[in-house]
């Protein structure tokens, strides 16, 4: 039983070193919002996965109208690309206007700033509702130093935007990285990315966003990575075992009884008795003889 948990433990340490969270308790999750914000996204814990909920802005009285409201989450942690599968869920999320969710992949944890895209490189998965049932899949990547280009959009059907479960893959191949949305190819192909993820490793971040300033409510529920879940319970430590009964001392022999001196039968009581009764046969053999005589 013993070598079953230690088994076990190697298989989530293999696991943490390439986030299959999972990795990823809840204390691994960053989160941000740009500096002149108020409102930070709340993280929970549930059965289900890591629930991301982000509140209606609270707008302060001296920023201008048409200013961008963005919040997201990011992985304190690099990710291996090739194989990559997050899952998860949109509970809730605004209606009409101009917002998004997008799932990044950068070169450094930091959130990608729309007044400076060069900052940060990598991909962006952005998720974009088109009506109440179609959500586009819009590929945007840089390199270091340079702004973010797109590369191509992928429509993907679902039954309700507002309230719709997606998964998103990313596969490393010989000309670049090919990603997947619902097991649905996007149609670009990101050759740029090979370089700046030579080592195939980046950060994971999720980012919400909405230009109006009303209704920025979304709630995320993150159930797994590569195929494990978000955020589970430590696995119940193994029973101590009960200490072996200490084994009873073998009973000590009973000392041997000493031998039995030798009897002589010439001077044992064996002996004279044997003497005797021939000393009196022979007495009563004489006596015999001198009766008869008579």
């Amino acid at each position: 039983m013993k070598k079953v948990f230690f088994v076990f433990c190697a298989a989530l340490l293999v696991a943490s070193l390439t986030i299959s969270v999972g990795a990823a308790g809840i204390e691994k999750w960053l989160t941000f919002y740009h500096e002149d914000r108020q409102t930070m996204p709340m993280l929970a814990e549930s059965p289900e996965g890591l629930i991301v909920n982000i509140a209606n802005y609270t707008h302060k009285p001296d920023e201008d109208a048409d200013e961008t409201f963005r919040f997201g989450i990011v992985y304190n942690e690099k990710v291996k690309l090739d194989g990559f599968k997050l899952e998860f869920d949109v509970k809730r999320s605004p209606v009409g206007g101009d917002a998004w969710i997008a799932v990044n992949f950068f070169d450094n944890p930091r959130p990608m700033h729309h007044d400076d895209p060069t900052d940060t490189a990598g991909f962006v998965s952005l998720i974009r509702p088109a009506n109440d049932t179609e959500l586009g899949f819009e590929g945007y990547q840089s390199t270091v130093g340079n702004v973010f280009s797109g590369t191509g959009r992928l429509a993907v059907e679902v039954d309700d935007v507002t309230n719709c479960s997606i998964v998103l893959e990313v596969k490393r191949q010989a000309d670049g990285y090919y990603f997947y949305m619902n097991g649905e190819e996007h149609p670009g192909v990101h050759d740029d990315l090979l370089a700046l993820f030579a080592d195939d490793m980046a950060y994971l971040e999720i980012t919400t966003y909405r230009v109006e300033k009303e209704d920025h409510a979304y709630e995320l529920l993150i159930k797994s990575i590569n195929g494990q879940p978000v955020v589970w319970e430590d696995p119940e430590p193994e029973p101590e075992p009960e200490p072996e009964a200490a084994p009873e001392a073998a009973p000590e022999p009973a000392p041997e009884a000493p031998p039995l001196a030798p009897v002589s039968p010439e001077t044992g009581d064996a002996g004279m008795a044997i003497l005797a009764a021939l000393m009196i046969a022979a007495a009563a053999v004489l006596l015999k003889r001198k009766i008869a005589a008579r």
